[in-house]
């Protein structure tokens, strides 16, 4: 794998895969929501970013665990909102020339209610294998570098959990990747140091 950094930190994990709770941010609105359609398939993926993603340098690409669940939750009553989530990196954390990129598990929706089932869909149970969210996480890649030529320079990809195991592999067949960060408590890290 040409220029292929690559960084593995292990950190002990403390209840990561729970859902964390805050007031709600209009941050969550600042995503960006795309799809990768390919003949039998579309996958949705998601970017948030500080400023104009002209200005960026860096994806950094983040892949939960195995769970059924939309990447956010939000609850409304009256005047307040909550979200809850499984993302583990709080978006005030993330710096202003990074592009933070999530991708929906197959079926599953970007964002739902808090306290609401979700019905999962019969193709989340056939596409919730380790090829197919590496492949998943291959194609976004390739959607964004495409789509932002010449000036996103560095490519992080960090997984937590099952997550982990598919940047391992998208380590093996995707050369423009980075810095891979496998199996950890992500909001701990120096984004600047990497």
């Amino acid at each position: 794998m040409r220029h292929l950094k690559t960084l593995i930190l292990f950190t002990c994990f403390m209840s990561i895969c729970k859902l964390s709770f805050a007031q709600y941010d209009k941050d969550l609105d600042m995503f960006n929501h795309y799809s990768v359609k390919l003949e039998n398939d579309t996958i949705n993926y998601h970017t948030y970013a500080k400023r104009n993603i002209d200005s960026l340098t860096t994806i950094l690409l983040y892949i939960q665990g195995s769970k059924a669940y939309s990447l956010y939750q939000v609850k409304r009553e009256k005047e307040k909102s909550w979200i809850g989530t499984t993302v583990p990196i709080k978006l005030k954390n993330i710096p202003d020339n990074y592009l933070f990129v999530l991708i929906s598990k197959k079926g599953i929706p970007f964002c739902t209610k808090l306290d609401e089932d979700i019905s999962v869909s019969e193709s989340y149970y056939k596409n919730q294998t380790l090829d197919y969210r590496t492949f998943q996480a291959d194609q976004v890649i390739k959607d964004l570098t495409k789509r932002h030529k010449n000036h996103l320079k560095k490519i992080i990809a960090l997984g937590h959990s099952e997550g982990s195991d598919v940047i391992a592999k998208l380590g093996t067949i995707n050369n423009d990747v980075t810095i891979l960060g496998i199996g950890l408590e992500v909001d701990t890290l120096n984004f600047l140091n990497l």
